[in-house]
């Protein structure tokens, strides 16, 4: 049972029931990968894939020069997997095969979780606050799986037409809504918050501006309002509006991790190394002694601090030309997968933070779903060019 459920330390690197069930699970998509390396290497031609690609090659080429090569080089296989997978899947079994095989996943995972929580005291959950790290660990990780299971249920849910499969999404969607709340993870609330305004308002652009405006001049009046302390108060956890006007410390992390990336700008220090780095200079950044502050807590410095410079560019450039291509496509549930994975990146490194996890996968469906649809699309309008060219052959 600890084995299983207990919450597992950012420092932790050794080998358990955990590590070794995820190294089986990603392991299982590599080979898979493998098997259908074709299939994949067409689904990368488009300009986003090859951006990915050289993403992931630049962070493995960041590996030998690593303060912890083993612990890279696994994480990095992890994270490839977790990442590429997703649009391997999309392209063979479609696009509402893998999304409600998705939802059905996160929301199993979610139970799981419900059930440990409400019957422990010990597993499953942060000890000192209360708060539900589920199967995923850590309370920031289960409201980012939660996040894309209400995101994926909210969208296929009115596209589903069997009566079981929609009742295991709602199922699914209510599960996750419930481990969200029950982890008492901000960012991930807010980015879901925008995300479904959006979805809900997806007919109406005009609507969607107002609302993105009506929320920023909202944000402004709060801030400029002379008891914004006092409402920022309540938000806090621990009634302490400096928490939030801080961003709970990421205003000491950044300018830290930005500092050391520079001292190592080429190829990072170490790609899942971070947690046996950087809380060496939690004292120097200003937090009290037993704090530690694990990774950057944003997905894009953390790469530079972990592998690079180019790693870092290719990262930003990928996620662009993914966003860019995903507009053109008027591919909603990807755009709005993306912007999920964006605002919480934000504030998290998750998807990079090292070893693969749900958000890693989250953020590789939202990639999937574009490029698979961007291939799909380049051979629909090969094939009657192709066919026109026979038949003009043929006649000749």
């Amino acid at each position: 049972m600890p084995a299983v459920f207990r919450t597992r330390a950012f420092t932790a690197k050794s080998l358990d029931f955990q590590v070794a069930l995820k190294l089986a699970s990603v392991g299982l998509c590599a080979v898979v990968m493998i098997w259908l390396a074709p299939r994949l290497f067409k689904i990368l031609k488009s300009p986003a894939g090859l951006l990915w690609t050289g993403f992931v090659l630049a962070v493995a080429f960041s590996v030998p020069s690593s303060m912890f090569p083993m612990v890279s080089t696994a994480a990095v296989f992890t994270m490839i997997s977790a990442l590429l997978f997703p649009s391997l899947a999309v392209s063979t079994i479609g696009e509402e095969t893998a999304a409600r095989t998705a939802i059905l996943v996160l929301g199993l995972f979610c139970a799981i979780s419900l059930v440990i929580f409400f019957t422990s005291s010990t597993f499953g959950r942060l000890v000192a606050s209360g708060r539900l790290g589920g199967l995923a660990g850590h309370p920031k990780a289960a409201a980012q799986l939660a996040g894309y299971c209400i995101i994926l249920a909210m969208i296929y849910f009115a596209r589903t037409q069997s009566r079981l499969s929609r009742t295991v999404i709602a199922v699914s969607g209510a599960l996750a809504a419930a481990v969200l709340i029950l982890s008492d993870s901000r960012t991930p609330l807010l980015a879901l918050a925008l995300v479904s305004t959006l979805w809900l308002l997806r007919k109406r652009p005009k609507l969607q501006l107002l609302g993105v405006s009506a929320a920023a001049c909202l944000v402004a009046l709060v801030l400029m309002n002379p008891h914004a302390a006092d409402l920022l108060n309540h938000v806090s956890r621990t009634g302490d509006s400096s928490e939030v006007l801080q961003l709970n410390g990421r205003n000491k992390i950044w300018p830290m991790a930005w500092a050391l990336s520079w001292e190592r700008p080429l190829t990072g220090w170490g790609y899942g190394a971070s947690s046996l780095i950087l809380p060496s200079y939690s004292s120097a950044m200003g937090f009290l002694p037993g704090y530690v502050a694990p990774h950057a807590h944003n997905m894009f410095l953390h790469v530079l601090f972990s592998s690079g410079v180019f790693a870092a560019a290719f990262c930003v450039l990928a996620f662009v030309a993914t966003v860019a291509q995903a507009v053109a496509l008027r591919h909603l549930p990807a755009i709005c997968l993306l912007i999920f994975a964006f605002v919480t990146g934000l504030t998290e490194s998750t998807p990079f933070l090292g070893s693969a996890n749900f958000d890693t996968v989250g953020l590789g469906l939202g990639i999937g779903l574009v490029l698979a649809s961007a291939a799909k699309r380049q051979m629909e309008l090969r094939r009657p060019f192709s066919g026109q060219a026979v038949g003009a052959a043929l006649a000749a």
